[in-house]
C-alpha cells in the first residue's frame, strides 16, 4: 500500500511562476515526445515539481495528475500523470502550447531523494534526483 504524501496540484500561474521564469522546453537529450518530463524547483517553504509535456501543436492539451504517493522505495515519490488531448472536432486555440502542472510539496514534510513521473500503466517517463 502506498504511503500518503502531502502535496497540492497547481497551474504554473497559481504557483506564482510567470512563463518567462521557467524554461518549459524539453531537455536537449530528451527525444520522446509522448513522455512527460520533470523540472524540480526548490523554494523557501516548498519544493515545486513541474510535470511538463513539452510543446503541443494547439490548445486543448493538458496534463492530469492522477496520484502522488510514496513508491516501493520509501526514498522516492511517484507522480502518476496522464496526458489529455482535445477530442476530434473540438474548437481549440491555434497556437503552440506547453502544458504543465506544478506538484507542490511542503519542504519540511518532504523526505524523498528521488521523484518519478509515471503514466497510468506504471511506466516511468522521467526520474530526477533531489539533492538540496
Amino acid at each position: 500500500m502506498s504511503e500518503e504524501v502531502l502535496y497540492s496540484v497547481l497551474t504554473l500561474q497559481r504557483a506564482g511562476y510567470g512563463a518567462e521564469q521557467v524554461n518549459l522546453n524539453r531537455p536537449a537529450d530528451y527525444d520522446e515526445p509522448h513522455r512527460a518530463f520533470l523540472i524540480v524547483l526548490p523554494a523557501d517553504d516548498n519544493i515545486d515539481v513541474l510535470v511538463c509535456r513539452g510543446m503541443c501543436p494547439t490548445g486543448g492539451h493538458d496534463i492530469e495528475v492522477c496520484e502522488v504517493s510514496a513508491c516501493d522505495d520509501p526514498s522516492e515519490v511517484c507522480i502518476t500523470a496522464a496526458f489529455v488531448d482535445p477530442a476530434p472536432g473540438d474548437v481549440v486555440t491555434m497556437m503552440m502550447t506547453r502544458p504543465v502542472k506544478v506538484v507542490r510539496f511542503p519542504r519540511d514534510a518532504f523526505l524523498a531523494r528521488q521523484i518519478s513521473v509515471r503514466d497510468p500503466a506504471g511506466c516511468v517517463m522521467d526520474r530526477k534526483e533531489v539533492d538540496f
